[in-house]
């Protein structure tokens, strides 16, 4: 079945654009500016159902499967980090559904550039008819000219604006979605979430949290933002 994503929930968080060299603390400890980033991680780090979708006809439990699609690229390898579907059943509304996974990984192992850009999609669909095991069909689906047809337009829209983003990612989910079976045809919730304007601007290391949320579901989405010789030498100055 073809899945409509109209109703795109679109969010972006831009990191300060600020220099440590003006710090009188980092500048005594010699520590080195933003640009030395050596890691970066998105996490997926919570999916709170709030209404499963499911009609209630007593006495009937009202409990739904749902699936979870999660999408990730970045704008120097240009290619998807993350491509993940998951299944749960039997969902309850205002159920905590267990995951607190990494969605997005980048460690600097050779003085690569540290990415500027990168983009999520993650989005909830009901299913009708329980829930399936998708690992052969995702990697069929991998195979087609169609998947490779969608992924080379990600690639060539990876660097423009969030409505080009969306029109990049969306034909993917959609893809996805006809391998689902039977599904409703409009999500939960389908979120395209940016974290952008990060080489060079990541003084403000540690945790970057993300709430997105609609009637239906709420989303958390962490960046995390590394740097071992920025880090270090404070934790030792802390730990004195």
């Amino acid at each position: 079945m073809e899945i409509k994503f109209s109703d795109v929930y679109v969010g972006k968080t831009s990191l300060p654009n600020t220099d440590s060299s003006t710090s009188r603390r980092f500048s005594a400890l010699g520590i080195p500016t933003s640009d030395k980033l050596t890691g970066l991680e998105v996490r997926l780090s919570n999916i709170f159902i709030i209404d499963n979708k499911q009609a209630h006809i007593w006495p009937f439990i009202r409990y739904s499967d749902l699936y979870f699609l999660v999408l990730a690229i970045d704008d120097v390898s240009q290619e998807l980090s993350t491509f993940t579907v998951k299944g749960f059943a039997d969902v309850d509304d205002n159920e905590q559904l267990p995951v607190d996974r990494t969605i997005y990984y980048w460690k600097d192992d050779s003085g690569s550039r540290a990415p500027g850009q990168i983009h999520t999609l993650i989005s909830v669909i009901k299913s009708n008819d329980g829930i399936r095991d998708l690992g052969n069909t995702l990697t069929q689906l991998k195979g087609t000219d169609d998947y490779r047809n969608i992924l080379a337009t990600i690639k060539s829209t990876i660097t423009g604006g969030s409505t080009i983003i969306i029109d990049a990612l969306t034909p993917l989910a959609s893809l996805v979605g006809s391998s689902l079976g039977n599904v409703d045809d409009t999500p939960l919730i389908t979120a395209v979430y940016s974290f952008t304007d990060i080489s060079g601007n990541f003084d403000d290391l540690g945790r970057h949290p993300a709430i997105i949320k609609n009637r239906y579901v709420e989303l958390g989405l962490t960046l995390i933002v590394r740097d071992k010789n920025r880090q270090d030498p404070v934790e030792k100055v802390h730990l004195r």
